[in-house]
């Protein structure tokens, strides 16, 4: 019985869904905590607004009304491991749709799928980022939607409900494209640019009273990002991490990131058809931002990596190409599937509920319940997560009596030798963990500043102000 067209697509479909899900599943579910540095703040998030009926950080975007309708059924924990899965399989299932589309070519095709599996970079940030993956995801719909102008706004809009980057990405995508159309039309219709841009200012107002979606806040952050270098942004990123966390496999997802631009200048015609994506990259790569773990730059990159996916067709033009991605492909593929370290590339998350489970027991040793308890990224999380109490990663403008600091990496010495007055108002939670008042920490800081200043400047150890743009 010969299978139609039509049946054999679906059918596709349905086992690479299928397959990546399985796969998907296996690597987010190998471990009982929410992945990635941002995973315990999701779990918070949602553990918050079915506590208190708010969100803890005012941020109503798609991700956790998903998660909320998952909660009925599972823990919060696990509506964001089903909903990191599924965004983590969508993103490679739209992209194969779009290259099903282009072309027939089953070896092409499974060797471009094969890569998207087995991308290190791309398994990377679907641990660490599955909000902005699911923005990505709405990036690609938009290659994929009927050219019909009210299409593209409900994807613009869609956009604007899942990530604030997918909203901005494809502001600029069908930017560029109306100002290619008015370039390259003899009759400028100046009114259908001047329509654009006013549906994205009345998005903007919309978002607004939105909370977290759109405020003045995020400008004031990208104000303060702006950092312009010299560097080339793809290697800054293989720098930017330790010789003990760097995956030798990153380098192929960084040449083929580099061939495929480079083959999509060389092919004018199909230039002309991805320009606009093409634009919006090298924009992405501007060094104009700071770059280090978790900066607006190294976001960024990661973005940029992500949407040259959608540069892939261009292969369709170098036949012989094909075979040369699938050798890597399966070269990468046993690799690419188990990069992901969790003890490399997540925080220690099982001993930050050790170290919380403590302090609850031991906060009773202090006269008064703290205001506020200073702890770095991680470790704040857990404590927002598990405990009454209120968390930064950064100092309060007003230090009080009340205000606790969990200090990092510091010996029994240190305390014995320079605070030997006030050891009972030291509280040890953990092997290098200490529960003080913040006034306590600040004169053992000046101390320590001069014999340890690794360790009192280390991000384990919070001493910037509370930014501007959260205030």
């Amino acid at each position: 019985m010969k299978i139609s067209s039509r049946n054999q697509f679906l059918l596709e479909l349905l086992v690479l869904f299928v397959l990546l899900f399985c796969i998907r599943y296996y690597q987010i579910f190998s471990v009982n905590y929410a992945n990635g540095w941002d995973g315990t703040f999701y779990e918070m998030q949602l553990t918050h607004w079915l506590s208190h009926g708010v969100l803890h950080s005012k941020n109503y975007s798609l991700i956790y009304w998903l998660m909320k309708v998952l909660v009925c059924v599972v823990s919060p924990l696990y509506a964001y491991k089903l909903v990191a899965t599924i965004t983590a399989v969508l993103f490679p299932y739209l992209c194969y749709v779009y290259y099903r589309r282009k072309t027939r070519d089953k070896w092409l095709l499974l060797a471009i799928t094969l890569f998207l599996v087995a991308s290190p970079t791309l398994l990377f940030m679907s641990h660490q980022f599955t909000k902005n993956v699911m923005g990505l995801c709405v990036v690609v719909l938009c290659f994929l939607i009927p050219e019909k102008w009210y299409w593209k706004l409900t994807v613009l809009f869609l956009g604007l409900l899942t990530h604030r980057f997918a909203f901005v990405f494809l502001a600029l995508l069908y930017t560029f494209e109306m100002l290619r159309f008015l370039l390259d039309s003899k009759l400028l219709n100046y009114m259908c640019f001047v329509f654009f841009v006013s549906t994205i200012f009345v998005l903007l107002l919309i978002a607004i009273p939105l909370k977290g979606l759109f405020t003045w806040r995020d400008y004031q952050r990208i104000i303060q990002e702006l950092n312009l270098g010299s560097y080339w942004v793809p290697f800054q990123f293989i720098k930017g991490f330790a010789p003990e966390t760097y995956q030798w496999h990153w380098i192929i997802d960084l040449l083929l990131f580099h061939v495929l631009l480079i083959l999509s200048v060389m092919n004018r015609s199909y230039f002309k058809s991805i320009k606009s994506l093409f634009v919006l990259i090298i924009v992405l790569l501007i060094p104009i931002w700071g770059f280090s773990i978790g900066s607006l730059g190294y976001r960024l990159w990661l973005n940029a990596f992500a949407l040259s996916f959608l540069l892939f067709p261009v292969i369709f033009s170098f036949s012989k190409l094909k075979w040369v991605l699938l050798s890597l492909s399966l070269v990468l593929l046993p690799v690419g599937v188990t990069s992901y370290n969790p003890k490399v590339f997540d925080p220690p998350v099982n001993e930050y509920v050790v170290i919380v489970e403590v302090l609850k027991e031991r906060t009773t040793h202090f006269s008064k319940s703290p205001d506020i308890i200073i702890a770095h990224k991680g470790l704040k999380e857990q404590l927002l997560l598990a405990t009454p109490y209120k968390a930064a990663s950064w100092i309060p403008e007003k230090i009080t009596d009340r205000t606790l600091r969990i200090v990092s990496g510091i010996e029994d010495s240190d305390i014995i030798k320079y605070q030997n007055d006030k050891q009972k108002e030291w509280v040890k939670l953990y092997k290098g963990y200490y529960l003080t008042y913040e006034n306590n920490w600040n004169l053992l800081r000046k101390i320590l500043l001069k014999i340890k200043p690794d360790i009192v400047t280390s991000w384990k150890n919070p001493s910037s102000l509370k930014p501007s743009f959260l205030k």
